[in-house]
């Protein structure tokens, strides 16, 4: 299934050119728009360099979660419904293949936005190496997780607009691009409560050698659980008998 997909992705690239391009430049406007966003009101090296870091992690895990929720739900409309499922897994390892490829397309893309972005910066980041494979490997897992997820309730629920809504919401309150610091006090207290918020941290934290929210130990422990609320959530809905929203309303 994995493969399978990863050919009809690699085969819709090929045949739309203006596509492909048009899924580097995104986030490459994106990394500058913010960049000088950052060389205006900010420090000019330690703020441009903040503002690529934080548009590469934005992008993996809200790409993987609506790449995925999205291109699914395309992709199994009409005919196709019928071929995931005689397909060997089924529905969750379509599902599963849908969030892995987007996720590794999303990575792809914060590569190349930090790759292209970061000679151009001058500050160079503070790494703590343990920390900074810990806050990716989780940045990854969780991508890949919540992906799972939302394709689920996309497909079941028919419901792309609250898993789009979900990923951004969780994201801005995480801190991405302005520390929770300088949130007003409503703010800094649902981001304290967000565990995005501590995954964006963690990366943080090992790369620029930032105060820290907690102690970088107990923030790869909320991570962790966050981790294991979205496997049991994915678990849950891949236990129950395939059906799209179209379909139960017929019934």
């Amino acid at each position: 299934m994995i493969s399978a997909t990863a050919y009809r992705y690699y085969q819709t690239l090929r045949r739309n050119p203006t596509d492909t391009f048009s899924m580097l430049a995104r986030p490459l406007l994106s990394t500058a728009l913010f960049a000088i966003f950052a060389a205006t009101y900010l420090a000019p090296s330690y703020g441009v360099a903040f503002m690529i870091i934080s548009v590469a992690v934005v992008n993996v895990f809200t790409n993987a979660i609506q790449g995925a929720s999205y291109e699914a739900r395309e992709e199994i409309q009409g005919l196709r419904l019928d071929v995931v499922r005689l397909s060997p897994g089924g529905f969750p390892a379509f599902v599963k293949a849908h969030a892995l490829i987007q996720t590794f397309l999303a990575a792809m893309q914060s590569l190349v936005i930090i790759f292209i972005s970061m000679p151009f910066v001058s500050y160079r980041p503070i790494g703590q190496p343990m920390y900074l494979l810990a806050g990716v490997g989780l940045l990854l897992g969780t991508s890949f997780l919540a992906a799972m997820l939302g394709t689920q309730v996309t497909i079941r629920r028919n419901n792309f607009l609250a898993v789009s809504f979900t990923s951004v919401l969780l994201i801005t309150f995480a801190g991405a691009f302005y520390p929770i610091e300088a949130f007003p006090s409503w703010a800094a207290t649902i981001a304290r409560c967000n565990p995005v918020t501590y995954l964006v941290d963690l990366i943080r934290v090992s790369l620029f050698n930032s105060k820290p929210l907690l102690a970088p130990s107990w923030e790869i422990c909320v991570c962790v659980a966050f981790l294991a609320v979205l496997s049991l959530g994915a678990i849950a809905f891949s236990r129950q008998p395939f059906g799209t929203s179209a379909e139960k309303q017929r019934m």
